[in-house]
């Protein structure tokens, strides 16, 4: 974090910066070792405060999965069975992964997990209820594929609880809970505890189910075929039997059929809401995402990190975090909201840290001082109020 912060105030401080015409972020090739910045939350006009989920994308550890991971909400992860071979961790891949463009509040990347199959993912979090993942599978071979694409949720600390299967609607709801820190609640901050989810998958899975693990054991049973989720066989939609049963995975697999040269694109969309709130208005608000126009989010970016200056740097990894710094500036920015008239900032959202989400922490304030040189409005107002109005 220190070297993000001394390298965005050194360049925001340059006296002669020239404005880029190709913008960095969308022309990446990002693998494990480089110093990217991959954490994303929704952007600033469509963020709130109380119910905020982001996402980190864990894409570097040989041990894991290429895992869309959060704080306490539970993980969006990929697995992949093909010729009896199941693939779920990054040492398991034919080929790892590389982020192709990134941004506060989306990223692209593509893996191979088998040979001669292309696996290309466009991630969006579109607000801070709703985030959808674009899974798009191409047969590089001369030969027909068949492959099993399984998009799954998991939590490894906590359960999800009231999980129902919908069918009819190609989804599964369920609720986890977000405990608050100490520091919340002493201090009296806002925050919501019980969240109900939505699950939505497009094409239609084969089947949806939930369990107690992601791996195999005596102990863990799959709620739907009685087995462990790697091994679970076919069987149709059903609802758990037993309501508290300990669910860590919901799963929504899809078999897909792949001539040679041929591709098939899925879309999963998790959305959020405090409990009560009315689940038609949720599925409505997810079912909207399944047909989101993603490169318009990519444009949108574009046009925003346009403003920043193009600096010369003779280390490309200085230059990497030259601009993932701005990318980590401009995601901690939310909108006017309550008492307050003007955009504002946190100094966490993914993961949340108590006093960092209800605080203000001055060497982060001193960012923006570099933030002024992508969004001079809201950064002046902003530097108004940390220096006094004669700033």
């Amino acid at each position: 974090m220190r070297k993000f912060r001394t390298i965005v105030l050194a360049a925001g401080l340059s006296s002669a910066p020239t404005l880029g015409v190709e913008p960095y972020l969308s022309h990446l090739h990002a693998t494990a070792d480089a110093p990217i910045f991959t954490t994303y939350a929704a952007a600033m006009e469509r963020s709130e405060f109380t119910l905020d989920q982001g996402y980190h994308l864990r894409f570097y550890d040989p041990g894991s999965g290429i895992d869309l991971i959060t704080d306490r909400a539970g993980d969006l992860c990929l697995a992949f069975l093909h010729g009896g071979e199941w693939v779920d961790e990054l040492a398991e891949m034919a080929s790892a992964p590389v982020i192709t463009v990134s941004y506060p509040d989306l990223v692209v990347y593509h893996f191979d997990p088998f040979p001669d199959i292309r696996v290309d993912v466009r991630f969006l979090v579109y607000s801070s209820r709703a985030a959808v993942q674009e899974i798009t599978v191409r047969n590089r071979g001369t030969a027909a594929a068949e492959l099993r694409v399984v998009p799954f949720l998991r939590h490894d600390d906590r359960t999800f609880s009231d999980v129902r299967f919908h069918p009819e609607n190609d989804a599964v709801s369920f609720v986890h809970e977000e405990p608050p820190d100490s520091w919340t609640r002493e201090h009296q901050v806002p925050y919501v505890e019980e969240v109900q989810n939505l699950l939505l998958v497009s094409p239609p899975a084969d089947r949806l189910a939930s369990y107690r693990s992601d791996r195999g054991g005596p102990q863990e049973t799959d709620h739907v075929a009685g087995s462990d989720f790697l091994s679970a066989p076919e069987h149709p939609n059903q609802a758990r039997s037993d309501p508290t049963d300990l669910v860590r995975v919901i799963a929504a697999p899809r078999t897909l059929r792949l001539d040679a040269g041929q591709s098939q694109r899925l879309r999963v969309v998790r959305a959020v809401a405090p409990a009560g709130h009315d689940p038609t208005e949720l599925e409505q608000r997810a079912r909207a995402l399944l047909e989101v126009d993603l490169d318009q989010h990519v444009a949108a970016n574009e046009k925003l990190f346009r403003r920043i200056p193009r600096l010369k740097f003779a280390d490309p990894d200085q230059e990497m975090l030259y601009w993932g710094a701005f990318s980590l500036m401009r995601q901690v920015m939310l909108p006017p909201e309550g008492k307050c008239a003007h955009n504002y900032y946190l100094f966490s959202r993914e993961p949340t840290w108590g006093w960092g989400h209800g605080g203000q922490v001055f060497h982060e304030s001193l960012t923006m001082l570099a933030y002024a040189q992508m969004d001079t409005s809201p950064g002046a107002a902003i530097m108004k109020c940390i220096f006094g109005p004669d700033w």
